[in-house]
This record gives structure tokens, C-alpha cells and sequence, in this order.
């Protein structure tokens, strides 16, 4: 049986932060990239995530302490620890306050010169297989502070993190196996990723029509061309991803977002490369074309939370904040009283969070 408290190297009456204390270093210790000598660090590299994951929620640790007292016995007897490693890795990269750690250990990683990019970190952790999101709010994208999380009419069951990923691995992540109507997950997403990701060797009208090509499908023209001219992007539309400014850039990547017309819809800071003005049209199109959908958005930009969210929450060390959004309908008037008055909550609460950090 695994002694937890030995592979993290502390005590059993150890507190969270001494035992986050002894992770981070032993994060550093057994990266492999340190070790090509060991054949044994990849497993240990994954072993203290295993020890933090269970030593940290306290579910798991007092179950595991019952265990470790009756000797650890067979997984499957009653009173045993019944988590599987993959089972409580799972679960640790779904929590939030393990991600926002955890983005300081890749910093950590990337500014030693160590692999840290989610390939080598779902190989890692998970053997290559099923989908690794990790970076703030979900999975998927760099948070380097609080960030607001915005949902829109129905709020996704148990998001927890920045998506960088699209495919069928998603409803594991959000711990959905169906969405409220019944009907899977897959294949009924969108992403706009916080990078506009373009294809360089396209135009703006073939990125933007890109999902139908890649299912298979003819494309819709006729509707790529009216986003495209919502987006003020009909003069640029056949320009490659190099011919256009960032700004540009981020509005195809929104373009090619609406073109895939899903019900479930994430989108990782996509109004963030753009001037006020471009910023608050795009989001006003933006709330006329998701309307009646299910939007998950991450932002630094309390302004942007208070117009925009119907549901709003604060991602913080401590978890997650609710703060009630304004009465007013989405997208709500830049200078409405009461969004005002959220947005300077929101401002606030965020430095209070830089504060004690």
C-alpha cells in the first residue's frame, strides 16, 4: 500500500500549505526531464501528484487515514480507500485551486528550461490517453491571476476550468455525460481558445469555414460571408492570418466561433486583443448570435463581466465566488447604474484577491 504521507515526505498532522510546500519542490525534484538517468521518476513525478491529490481534499484523506490504520487491505473491501490513481488525478485537475497552484509550477518548469506543455503533461499523468486541460478556469489556456467566469442561460453543471480542447473528451471534463436535454456532449461544442489559432496557409473565409471542411461538409458561404461582415472583416476575407492585426485576427477566430452554430460554447478571453469601441460590438454580436445557448467565458475584464454574464463568478485560491449579476438584460448599457456598481464590486474583490496572493 502507498504511504502518502512518506512520498510527500510529511507528517500525517501536516496542514495544506506544508504539504503544497513539499510538493512543489518534489514536482521539481522528479520532473523527468531532470532525471534521464531514473527510470522510476516518471512514476514518482506522478506519485506526489497522486499524495497531494488525496492529502489535499479532505474526503479523500480521511478515508485514506481509516485505511492507512486498518493496514490497507484489498481496494475493494468496504472500508478501504476505494480511489483509483487515475481516479484521483481526475479529480485533482478539475479543481480550481489545484490549477491555479499548478500554473505557477509549470512557470516554474518553463523558466528551467522543462517540457510543460499539456502533450507531455496528459502523457505524464495519464498515459497520452483522454484529455488534459489545465491553465486557470478550465483547462486550457494561461490565467495568470483571478479570473470571472460568465455563463449564459443555463450554467454548464460542474465547469471547473479553460477548455484547449475540443472532441469527446470535453463531457469528461466538465463531469457531464449528457447535457440538461438529455443528449450527449460531444460534438455539440464550440471553442474560441484565448489565441486566435489560425490556420497560416488559409484565408479569413477558409478558417473561418473550416469546421464543415473538417467534417466533411460543403461550406456555408452565403452565411460565412454575412459573419464575416458583421465582424467588419468582408474586406479582409481573403487575407492571411499574417496580412491582419491582432485585433483582426481575434474577430475571425470569433467569426469561425459563431459559424459552428452549437449549443454549448466556450470562449477563453476572446474580446481581449480589441479596442473599446470594436470590443463592445463584438460582444453586443456576440450576445445576439449565442443567445438561448450555453456560454462558459473567461475574463480579466470586470467591465466585461458585469455587461455580459448572467451568472458571474470570481476564480479565486480560496475556489470560487458568486457575485450576483445586474438586473438588466444581456448585453446590458455601458453605463447603466447598476452594472456599474457590479463592475466596481468585482474590481474590487479582485485586488483584494492580488493583495493577499
Amino acid at each position: 500500500m502507498k504511504n502518502y504521507y512518506e512520498i510527500l515526505g510529511v507528517s500525517k498532522t501536516a496542514d495544506n500549505d506544508e504539504i503544497r510546500r513539499s510538493y512543489r519542490r518534489l514536482a521539481m525534484e522528479y520532473h523527468p526531464d531532470r532525471n534521464p538517468d531514473r527510470p522510476d521518476a516518471e512514476e514518482r513525478f506522478k506519485e506526489v501528484s497522486e499524495a497531494y491529490g488525496v492529502l489535499t481534499d479532505p474526503a479523500k484523506r480521511r478515508q485514506y487515514d481509516v485505511h492507512l490504520a486498518a493496514g490497507g487491505a484489498g481496494k475493494h473491501r468496504t472500508s478501504d480507500f476505494s480511489y483509483s490513481q487515475e481516479d484521483i488525478l481526475k479529480d485533482l485537475f478539475r479543481d480550481p485551486r489545484f490549477q491555479q497552484m499548478f500554473q505557477g509550477i509549470l512557470r516554474e518548469f518553463q523558466k528551467s528550461g522543462l517540457r510543460s506543455g499539456p502533450h507531455f503533461l496528459k502523457r505524464s499523468f495519464f498515459g497520452g490517453k483522454g484529455g488534459f486541460f489545465i491553465g486557470g478556469l478550465f483547462l486550457f489556456g494561461s490565467l495568470a491571476g483571478p479570473a470571472l467566469l460568465k455563463s449564459g442561460k443555463k450554467a454548464l453543471p460542474e465547469g471547473k476550468t479553460l477548455l484547449r480542447s475540443l472532441g469527446d473528451s470535453l463531457g469528461g471534463l466538465l463531469g457531464m455525460r449528457a447535457a440538461s436535454d438529455g443528449a450527449p456532449v460531444p460534438a455539440r461544442v464550440a471553442l474560441m481558445a484565448q489565441g486566435a489559432d489560425l490556420l497560416p496557409w488559409l484565408d479569413v473565409t477558409a478558417n473561418v469555414t473550416l469546421g464543415a471542411r473538417l467534417r466533411g461538409a460543403r461550406p456555408d458561404l452565403a452565411r460565412a460571408r454575412d459573419i464575416l461582415a458583421r465582424t467588419g472583416l468582408s474586406d479582409h476575407a481573403h487575407k492571411r492570418p499574417h496580412a491582419l492585426s491582432g485585433g483582426q485576427r481575434q474577430r475571425a477566430a470569433l467569426a469561425r466561433t459563431l459559424m459552428e452554430d452549437r449549443p454549448l460554447v466556450l470562449l477563453d478571453e476572446p474580446f481581449s486583443a480589441l479596442d473599446a469601441g470594436t470590443r463592445a460590438q463584438m460582444q453586443e454580436l456576440g450576445a445576439h448570435h449565442l443567445a438561448g445557448r450555453t456560454v462558459l467565458l473567461v475574463t480579466h475584464d470586470p467591465g466585461e463581466a458585469a455587461r455580459m454574464g448572467h451568472a458571474i463568478h470570481i476564480l479565486g485560491a480560496d475556489g470560487i465566488e458568486t457575485v450576483p449579476a445586474p438586473a438588466a438584460a444581456v448585453p446590458r448599457p455601458v453605463d447603466d447604474a447598476e452594472t456599474l456598481e457590479v463592475q466596481g464590486r468585482l474590481l474590487a474583490r479582485l485586488r483584494a484577491q492580488g493583495a493577499a496572493a
